[in-house]
């Protein structure tokens, strides 16, 4: 650690007027008295009295001295080694996407990338600066430029995941755009790197990822839960659905149209597998379809475990 003013150290001599106005402060006051009989037994000991006794109240002085140590320290301005590098500015792109829902690694994605996006906030200096937006499309701008450590916490607490996928190119492309104008500029991305393909095959050269390690998971979901009309005969419609699991799995798939039971179908699904399943009606009104799976215990992703669609009045 070093100082970045240490000028102000020789300051430190004011505590030599200190200690002698405390000294002083302890000097006997003149007084008219009838008689000087008592005072002139007394007079040799308080003569005789050694200087260091003049300091019996040495807790104040001490108590001053500190306050004056304090006030040079701050003047000096400590520092470490990383904190007199350049000034930074960051532009945070946090990714909000389902897979950030994960619970693994404990304890689970979001968290830890909320988290260390804190840390980094908590370890800004004051002639840093960042920008904290998610990597939705179009990208949302949590926060603009700012040195302030309070604002842009309280711009992370407003941050969600969302229930679908995220492409971060558009975002990316957006925090590159905010940091043409900003010198030692850089983007940090907060994201478990599950993409579609090609999000990230142009980065800048500014850009790193501030991993969320995406350790293997076991996930059970459904991937595809559609619904159509048919285009040569209006009134009638398909729906389509579509499991897919990281393990084997066996269980159910609850069918709901318009929140009433329509059915229940057993999945079967081989480890790294798909199941289809497809249902066919006809109606000219309208229809909300649910589908609800039940995970087994490992489950690592409970948002892919169900699904709604809408089918509109003919």
């Amino acid at each position: 650690m070093s100082f970045l003013f240490p000028l102000a150290w020789w300051l430190g001599f004011l505590a030599l007027p200190i200690v002698a106005f405390y000294l002083l402060k302890t000097r006997q006051r003149r007084r008219d008295v009838s008689t000087l009989i008592f005072w002139e037994a007394l007079k040799p000991k308080i003569e005789s009295s050694p200087l260091w006794r003049k300091l019996r109240r040495w807790l104040s002085l001490l108590l001053q001295l500190l306050i004056l140590l304090l006030l040079l320290a701050a003047l000096a301005r400590p520092a470490f080694d990383w904190e007199k590098s350049a000034p930074r500015r960051v532009v945070a792109v946090l990714d909000p996407s389902a897979s950030m829902q994960a619970s693994t690694p404990e304890p689970g994605r979001w968290s830890l990338a909320t988290s260390r996006l804190a840390e980094a906030i908590s370890k800004m200096r004051v002639q840093d600066e960042m920008a904290l937006l998610t990597a939705e499309n179009p990208p949302r701008i949590l926060s603009g430029w700012t040195s302030d450590q309070r604002t842009l916490r309280e711009a992370l607490a407003r941050a969600e995941p969302l229930s679908t996928g995220s492409d971060p190119a558009a975002s990316i492309e957006f925090a590159a755009d905010l940091t043409t104008l900003r010198e030692n500029p850089s983007i940090e991305i907060y994201s478990d790197s599950v993409w579609p393909p090609g999000s990230w095959d142009h980065p800048p050269a500014m850009a790193r990822i501030v991993g969320v390690d995406p350790a293997p998971a076991s996930n059970l979901g459904l991937s595809l839960f559609a619904v159509r009309r048919s285009p040569v005969a209006p009134g009638d419609w398909q729906l389509d659905a579509e499991v897919v699991s990281t393990a084997s799995y066996s269980g159910t798939l609850e069918l709901l149209r318009d929140d009433q039971p329509m059915d229940l179908v057993p999945v079967t699904v081989e480890a790294g597998g798909t199941w289809k399943k497809s249902w066919r009606g006809n109606s000219e009104s309208g229809a909300t379809f649910t589908a609800r799976l039940k995970p087994p215990a490992d489950d690592s992703l409970s948002t892919d475990n169900g699904a709604t669609c809408v089918l509109p009045r003919l």
